[in-house]
């Protein structure tokens, strides 16, 4: 138990002990993704509930929608996989409003960005997170260029 501060009444309190669910994971990875574009000088900007995109992001006075995908390393196969199609029909996002996957490693914390191109899975080995975070630099301005 733990006491409401605002109503000054017990409420049950969460048991973060447990492991976290989707939400909570999703949650985490939409918020590093912002993150990263906010310290890479980008303006940030929430898109509201039901959209394509998770958020969008304005560089170079251009507005780039960002979807967040996250994952966990499968150890069967020592990879992140990632669906950057929508739901189970298949359809992909479609360019005009989805230009930026963020892949999010959950269990390291990592990004990875890569540009829409109309596939149904990503693949990603833990090495290549930490390659694109020390390169970063130059993979933004590779993606940056591409979609101006």
């Amino acid at each position: 138990m733990q006491l409401d501060f605002f109503n000054k009444e017990e409420n049950l309190a969460l048991n973060t002990t447990k492991k976290p669910n989707n939400y909570f994971e999703s949650q985490g990875a939409e918020l590093l993704a912002k993150s990263f574009f906010s310290y890479n000088k980008c303006e940030i900007f929430s898109a509201p509930e039901m959209n394509l995109v998770d958020f969008s992001i304005k560089h170079n006075d251009k507005y780039i929608g960002i979807q967040v995908k996250s994952s966990i390393l499968r150890k069967d196969i020592n990879r992140y996989k990632f669906r950057t199609s929508r739901s189970y029909s298949y359809t992909y996002y479609p360019y005009k409003d989805v230009q930026i996957f963020a892949l999010v490693a959950s269990d390291i914390r990592r990004i990875y960005l890569v540009k829409n191109e109309e596939q149904k899975y990503l693949s990603l080995r833990k090495e290549d997170f930490f390659r694109f975070e020390d390169n970063k630099e130059n993979f933004l301005n590779q993606i940056f260029s591409s979609l101006e």
